[in-house]
């Protein structure tokens, strides 16, 4: 039987987890958003834009995070929802904290990512 972790081991596996899952879920949903925008502004409106109503974009390929929230609050949002998921992991008796942690990472991740979408 296993034996369980300290509570300091499972707060920095989940801390790296949700890091690593939050940061690793930001590719894909940041590579849909910009083929969207891309997609709407060139193969519908044409070349321009300007010609694009901004309502429609913002409706179809959500509001465009802003460059701190990439790299600042989505790193620290993973590691806390990390945090969390690895406290979850370790109250369940399971061994495997890491995923815990870093599927609770990526699912901040997509908190984020679908409140801009």
């Amino acid at each position: 039987m296993n034996e369980k972790p300290s509570y300091f081991k499972t707060g920095s596996i989940g801390a790296v987890a949700g890091t690593i899952g939050a940061i690793l879920g930001a590719i894909p949903f940041g590579l849909l958003h910009y083929f969207l925008n891309d997609f709407l502004v060139k193969n519908i409106f044409g070349e321009s834009p300007k010609a694009m109503p901004t309502s429609l974009m913002l409706l179809v390929s959500g509001l465009p995070l802003p460059f701190f929230i990439g790299t600042i609050c989505i790193p620290i949002g993973g590691a806390l929802f990390g945090l969390t998921g690895a406290f979850i992991g370790m109250r369940r008796g399971s061994s495997r904290l890491w995923l815990w942690g870093g599927v609770s990472g990526l699912l901040f991740n997509l908190f984020v990512s679908c409140w801009a979408l």
